[in-house]
């Protein structure tokens, strides 16, 4: 739901919250798209990673 809203969030509301840029493409229908919001790494955290593992090796 919405913080201040009485609705919920949209999917680039969503995207955004993640890290996502706003003009990121996006494929498929709502419910994929949804989906693929709901299931990614936020950009920032997988370079966090990617980061340490890099700087391991």
């Amino acid at each position: 739901m919405h913080p201040v809203a009485d609705r919920p969030i949209t999917h680039l509301e969503a995207a955004l919250i993640q890290g996502f840029p706003e003009d990121y493409l996006w494929a498929g229908n709502k419910a994929s798209i949804a989906r693929q919001i709901g299931n990614a790494v936020p950009p920032r955290l997988a370079e966090a990673f990617a980061s340490h593992i890099a700087a391991r090796m």
